[in-house]
C-alpha cells in the first residue's frame, strides 16, 4: 500500500465518532420503531404496545399473563372434603385460592390437603412457611379454579361478610355431606378432653366443638350431625358441640378425620375411655 493510502485510512480512522455513531444508530431504530408502532409516550402507544405483548405470550407456553389450564373435575367425595376445608381455614380472592393452617399443628396435615388438591385438580401446591408467622400456606393461582367455585357459590372475599355456605350439590347428597363435615371439623374444629376431680379420683370427659362464624355453615354442620343420628348442642351462636362418648367414638368410625392432630387426641382417649363414665 502506498504512503498516502495509509495515511487517507488513518486520518479517517482518527475522524470516526464510535459513540456519535452508536447514537445515530440507535436514534433511527427508535424512529423506524414508532413509524411502525407508534409512540410508547403516549397512551395510544402504550396500549398498541400491551396488545402487542399479549399477542407474543399467548405463544409462550409458560407465559405468567396468560390463564394456566384447569380441567373441570367431577363431584366427588374428594372434591367435597376440600370444600369444607376451603370453607374452614381458606380464602378466595380475584387471582389466588389460599388455605392457612398452623405452622407445628397441622404440619402433617398441610401435605395431605396439597395431595388431595393434587388428585382432585392436578394442581401442586407445596405448602410453605411464612417467615415470622405461625403458618403454613397453601396457595392455588389459578384464575379458572376462582370461576369454578364462583360458580358453585363460593365468593372471593370475606366469608363472613357474606356468610359462606356449602353448595347444593354437596347438601344433595349424604356421602358428601359426609366429608364436607369432614373438612369442616379438621380446619375449624377442636378435639379436647376435660378434667374433673370427683371425691379425690379423676374423671375425663372428651368434647368435639366446631366453631365458625358463618350462620349457614354451622346449621349445616349441625343438621347433617343431626340428621345423622348424633346429638350435637349448639353452646352459643358460632359453636356446635358434641360431648357423650358413644357420639364421638362413632363420629371417628363414620365420618373420620384426615387431620393427625385430631386423631393423635382422639385415639389418646380411646385408650382410656373405659375410665370415662357415661353421660346420659
Amino acid at each position: 500500500m502506498h504512503v498516502c493510502c495509509l495515511e487517507s485510512v488513518i486520518i479517517d480512522y482518527v475522524k470516526f465518532d464510535r459513540k456519535k455513531h452508536l447514537n445515530k444508530i440507535a436514534r433511527n431504530g427508535g424512529l423506524a420503531r414508532v413509524r411502525l408502532h407508534g409512540n410508547p409516550g403516549t397512551t395510544a402507544g402504550r396500549i398498541l404496545g400491551g396488545l402487542n405483548s399479549l399477542k407474543t405470550h399467548r405463544n409462550l407456553k409458560h407465559s405468567p399473563f396468560m390463564p394456566h389450564k384447569f380441567i373441570t373435575p367431577p363431584y366427588s367425595i374428594n372434591l367435597a372434603e376440600f370444600i369444607g376445608i376451603l370453607l374452614g381455614d381458606g380464602g378466595i380472592s380475584s387471582r389466588q385460592v389460599t388455605i392457612t393452617l398452623h405452622k407445628s399443628d397441622d404440619r402433617d396435615y398441610a401435605y395431605y390437603v396439597s395431595d388431595l388438591i393434587l388428585k382432585i385438580f392436578n394442581i401442586v401446591a407445596v405448602p410453605k412457611e411464612r417467615k415470622n408467622q405461625n403458618v403454613n400456606i397453601i396457595v392455588l393461582s389459578r384464575t379458572l379454579l376462582i370461576e369454578f367455585l364462583n360458580s358453585m357459590g363460593i365468593r372471593v372475599g370475606s366469608k363472613i361478610r357474606s356468610q359462606a355456605r356449602v353448595p347444593s350439590w354437596i347438601e344433595d347428597s349424604v356421602h358428601y355431606k359426609r366429608k364436607c363435615v369432614r373438612g369442616l371439623f379438621d380446619t375449624d374444629g377442636c378435639f379436647y378432653i376435660d378434667r374433673h376431680l370427683i371425691k379425690g379420683k379423676i374423671y375425663k370427659n372428651a368434647g368435639m366443638n366446631f366453631t365458625n362464624r358463618s350462620v349457614p355453615l354451622l346449621r349445616f354442620f349441625n343438621n347433617t350431625l343431626t340428621q345423622m343420628g348424633f346429638v350435637p348442642t349448639q353452646t352459643s351462636k358460632y359453636c356446635v358441640v358434641l360431648r357423650k362418648g358413644a357420639d364421638i367414638v362413632r363420629y371417628f368410625g363414620e365420618i373420620g378425620s384426615s387431620n393427625p392432630k385430631h386423631l393423635n387426641k382422639f385415639r389418646a382417649y380411646q385408650k382410656e375411655k373405659g375410665r370415662v363414665p357415661k353421660r346420659s
